[in-house]
C-alpha cells in the first residue's frame, strides 16, 4: 500500500445504542471508535434494482485503509459528511496490514409524514400505514 492513496479522512463508528423518541420509535446511536483514518475511497459499479415497481439504486464504495484492530460489520464509516455502512472486510492476505471494506453509502430517505388522529376521546398521533383501520367518522389532519 502506498501512503500517498491515502488520501481521505474516515471515521469509524460503532452502535452504542437505541434512543426511543417517546412515540415508540427507536433511532441507533452511533460512537466513533476510530477517528481521523487516512483511506482511499472508490466509488464502483452501482447496481440497479427493481423493487416495488421503482428502479433503486445503491452507491458501493470501496475504503481501504491501514490496519485497525476491533473492526466488525456491523459498525459504519463516515466520510466527508456522508455514511457508509460495512458489507464485508478484508485483511488483505491476513497480514494485518492493510483493511479493504466494501460499503453501502446511506441514503437519506424522506420522513413518513405523520398524521393526527381528531375524534371523540381527542387527539393521538399515529403514522401514516395506520390510517386504513380508523373509523370513517374520524379526521386526519397531515402535519408534514
Amino acid at each position: 500500500m502506498k501512503a500517498g492513496t491515502l488520501r481521505h479522512i474516515v471515521d469509524i463508528e460503532y452502535r452504542a445504542g437505541d434512543t426511543s423518541d417517546g412515540y415508540g420509535n427507536t433511532t441507533a446511536s452511533w460512537q466513533k471508535l476510530w477517528q481521523n483514518i487516512p483511506a482511499e475511497v472508490k466509488s464502483t459499479i452501482t447496481p440497479e434494482t427493481y423493487v416495488g415497481g421503482e428502479v433503486q439504486s445503491q452507491k458501493l464504495v470501496t475504503i481501504t485503509t491501514r490496519y485497525l484492530s476491533g473492526i466488525d460489520d456491523s459498525m459504519r464509516l463516515l466520510f466527508d459528511g456522508r455514511y457508509f455502512n460495512i458489507s464485508s472486510i478484508n485483511n488483505v492476505e491476513e497480514r494485518d496490514i492493510e483493511l479493504i471494506f466494501t460499503t453501502k453509502e446511506v441514503i437519506a430517505q424522506a420522513a413518513e409524514p405523520t398524521f393526527k388522529l381528531m375524534n371523540q376521546s381527542g387527539l393521538s398521533r399515529i403514522k401514516k400505514s395506520h390510517t386504513e383501520t380508523m373509523e370513517s367518522r374520524a379526521v386526519i389532519i397531515c402535519l408534514s
